[in-house]
């Protein structure tokens, strides 16, 4: 983590930024939306679960995120899929689903390096930003397919973990091989 309590991916996420194409301002406006109302959303949950006033708890998440235009968090969410990504007032939150074989197994798992951790982190920021930025019915569509990615991830990692411990590790060229 970096001096100013960024994660690598989050850094990375924020020089990317600067170099990518702009949304348009129509979808840069929807973010803002979004991301207002998911803030004051996440606000009133926090409230409700500490007793604490909405209005203090706002102010300590705007505290949190500010600076923070990425930001990784964790949800354990069973049966929902392996990631997903919200727009926290002007913060992209990347949430990975720690009740997902996707966490368990690939994100946190025995072999699985920090920056390796890093990567895949990079790479889930980065298609939630392409999702983000998406027209709405874009969007959308976006949000079904997720799920059924996350389905069919979980099944292909279970496949994968029984069949991991037969592997001789060799890596082959197929096309090599058949000649």
């Amino acid at each position: 983590m970096g001096a100013d309590g960024k994660r690598a991916s989050e850094e990375a996420m924020e020089e990317t930024a600067k170099v990518v194409r702009v949304p348009s301002p129509e979808i840069r406006q929807r973010q803002e939306q979004r991301g207002e109302a998911q803030l004051k959303k996440t606000a009133e949950k926090r409230a409700a679960e500490t007793g604490q006033p909405v209005g203090k708890v706002e102010e300590q998440l705007r505290l949190e995120l500010q600076g923070h235009p990425y930001k990784l968090g964790h949800e354990n969410v069973p049966g929902a899929p392996f990631f997903r990504v919200d727009q926290l007032g002007g913060s992209t939150m990347l949430l990975l689903n720690t009740a997902h074989r996707f966490y368990t197994e690939l994100y946190m798992g025995a072999d699985t390096s920090k920056a390796m951790r890093a990567a895949i982190e990079v790479l889930l920021f980065s298609i939630g930003d392409c999702i983000n930025g998406a027209p709405e019915q874009v969007r959308a569509m976006y949000d079904l397919e997720l799920v059924e990615w996350s389905k069919r991830l979980d099944y292909a990692l279970l496949q994968l973990t029984q069949r991991v411990a037969y592997d001789d590790g060799e890596v082959g060229d197929a096309t090599a091989e058949a000649a």
